[in-house]
């Protein structure tokens, strides 16, 4: 079992530096005591671990996390700036013949110089490689990190050692490899615990906690990292968007005909692309779609429905609306009446279509930059909204 994940207030991000590298280098400290061989050998791989997977020094983080935090609130020609910073040596990179561009001339880490880069990256891919050798903190390059390991289908590659990324304004998500290890939002930090997350928890795992239910579900989701990633392109965007998901075979309730529905001939376009992790452009193009006044709805399995649907909120009933962070989804549930909930249209709509709709999945992004998972569990009443949902990386959700 794992502790409660909890947060904190803090000034900047960079306050957090320090407790942060703390608890990475007592768990890199119990991950070298368990190894087990000769004193040479074991010398050997723990200088090969920490060139694979360098931690900065305290001021060294503490400067990324400053540039980062200010790089996420700038725009860069009226867009939000979205970006990933991966701390690693250029030299490596190399070596492992990452997909990359390397600069003839290394620039200085500043928000100046994020922000003009920013345009030519992906969060989820295309990383900004920094690192510090002799002098200050400097942008060596960019790498294009695979998200499929040749071979193992379905199965991502992630990028050792530290990264940084914002896809939201004054958001970051720190992570150490797969893991998230610090999230920075609206002035509070979370750090999980070693056997906790906060978002690359599985979307199963995280709904199970805020149900305090069998995860019978989220289970049905194997594409729900796919589509979760579909309305990430509006949080980037700074667009409002709806995505409805219904479990395959429902004729949904509270729906009127979809302005752009979709041919038989084109429905299987997007299940194709979000099973093949090569094509995610496909995916994040076929995400604008959301953005046509209306709702997006597809199937569990992604069968593309409609897009422009209108949900009818003539439903009337007041029914029950459980509020749950994803920081801290065991111990934080707010439960209110639908009357009392304070969000725009967009979410009330969504939460209407999840109450009629058991087992139905809602993501809601509005124009402020706030995402909500939403859904009304089968063995439950009312409606469970996971808000604010952050997003980070990969969920790394896995097939059921």
């Amino acid at each position: 079992m794992s502790r409660p994940l909890g947060s904190r207030p803090v000034r900047y991000p960079r306050d957090a530096a320090s407790e942060l590298l703390d608890r990475l280098t007592v768990k890199r400290q119990k991950l070298f005591a368990s190894w087990q061989g000769d004193e040479e050998s074991l010398r050997s791989m723990r200088e090969d671990y920490e060139r694979v997977r360098p931690l900065p020094q305290q001021q060294d983080l503490a400067e990324l996390l400053d540039v980062a935090f200010l790089a996420s609130i700038a725009q860069e020609e009226g867009r939000v700036v979205t970006f990933t910073l991966l701390y690693c040596d250029p030299l490596l990179a190399i070596e492992s013949q990452w997909p990359m561009i390397r600069f003839a001339s290394d620039l200085p880490l500043t928000v100046e110089e994020i922000r003009k880069l920013s345009p030519a990256t992906d969060p989820s891919t295309v990383d900004i490689g920094v690192f510090r050798q002799d002098g200050p903190l400097f942008l060596w390059g960019i790498a294009y990190l695979r998200r499929a390991v040749p071979g193992f289908p379905g199965v991502r590659q992630y990028p050792p050692g530290l990264s940084i990324t914002s896809r939201q304004p004054g958001v970051l998500v720190v992570r150490e490899g797969m893991r998230d290890v610090l999230v920075f939002s609206g002035g509070h930090v979370t750090i999980p615990d070693e056997h906790g997350g906060v978002v690359s928890s599985r979307l199963r795992q995280l709904l199970a906690k805020a149900f305090d239910s069998p995860p019978s579900f989220p289970d049905r989701y194997a594409s729900a990292a796919g589509i979760i990633d579909m309305a990430c392109v509006a949080l980037e965007g700074g667009q409002g968007a709806t995505v409805l998901v219904v479990p395959s075979g429902m004729t949904p309730k509270g729906l009127d005909p979809s302005r752009c529905a979709v041919h038989d001939a084109s429905r299987q376009i997007l299940a194709s692309a979000l099973s093949d992790p090569e094509r995610i452009e496909l995916v994040r193009s076929i995400a604008r779609m959301a953005f046509v006044d209306g709702a997006l709805v597809l199937d569990e399995s992604g069968i593309l429905l409609g897009a422009g649907t209108m949900i009818r909120t003539e439903q009337t009933d007041d029914f029950e609306v459980i509020i749950v962070s994803p920081a801290s989804p065991a111990n934080n549930h707010k439960r209110i009446r639908l009357t009392e909930f304070s969000a725009g249209s967009r979410h009330r709509s969504a939460l209407v279509f999840c109450y009629l709709n058991p087992g139905a999945l809602a993501l809601v992004v509005s124009h402020d930059g706030v995402m909500s998972v939403i859904t009304r569990p089968l063995e439950e009443n009312g409606v469970v909204v996971l808000r604010p949902f952050l997003r980070g990386s990969d969920l790394s959700i896995e097939a059921a």
